[in-house]
């Protein structure tokens, strides 16, 4: 049986473990969804104010190959695919163009010192750009949804015929491409496909994953501190 002098001492101790368990702050519900919202469509624009001398890489894919964390809201049944793409570092600031048919969300791997100037979205369907260094400029043209100011409109070159699309950037942007990917040729090491080279070297799984799968989701792109723009309203998967 507690005697009468313990008991202001035992007050005190609950007391001190209750100030104490206010201090951990443990995020709500709404917080942590508030953090992770996906961000709101911004088209852009195709002022991009190139420098006069830039490298110009086009990279075209029909459709992302791997998920997307992301589906649209419009169409919450279709599948959005994610592409990673290998941005390299070349001697001239970047202009990158990048160009899909199906909804895509371009999972940008910036190589280090590469400086990206600008970048122009074509897309038969909505796109996404991860990943995207903060201050790029950037448009976006999307034949089933909406543009940017002042970006080109006139033609599908969303489609894979460089004939049709080289003579629109030096008309629009005065820049002939000079660097062309495309994820279906048999070097798609641009698009760190598992044919490439450059995806070689990456650590091989280990016998457990290798027998019995991992627990870990799909692979996503390191952390870069660039930034998600978006072409459509999007919501998580």
């Amino acid at each position: 049986m507690m005697g009468s002098w313990t008991k202001p001492f035992v007050v005190v101790v609950v007391a001190a473990l209750l100030g104490m368990a206010t201090l951990v702050t443990v995020p709500s519900s709404p917080a942590l969804a508030a953090a992770d919202e996906p961000p709101a469509p911004n088209l852009g624009s195709c002022w991009l104010s190139l420098p006069n001398e830039v490298t110009t890489i086009v990279y075209y894919t029909y459709g992302g190959s791997m998920a997307s964390r992301y589906r649209l809201f419009h169409e919450q049944q279709t599948h959005l695919g994610r592409q990673p793409i290998v941005v390299p570092k070349r001697d001239k600031p970047l202009f990158i163009v990048l160009v899909s048919y199906g909804p895509t969300e371009w999972d940008l791997r910036i190589d280090p010192g590469a400086d990206v100037a600008g970048a122009l979205v074509l897309g038969y369907r909505d796109q996404i750009v991860s990943n995207l260094p903060a201050n790029t400029k950037l448009g976006f043209s999307i034949f089933t949804g909406g543009n940017g100011r002042d970006c080109p409109t006139r033609k599908g070159w969303w489609g894979d015929d460089m004939k049709a699309l080289s003579p629109m950037l030096y008309t629009e942007f005065s820049h002939y491409p000079n660097e062309y990917y495309n994820s279906g040729y048999e070097d798609c090491s641009y698009f760190l496909c598992e044919r490439s080279r450059k995806v070689a070297d990456k650590p091989k799984p280990s016998l457990w994953a290798r027998m019995f799968g991992s627990a870990k989701a799909e692979e996503q792109a390191p952390k870069t501190g660039g930034v998600i723009r978006t072409s459509a309203r999007l919501i998580l998967r």
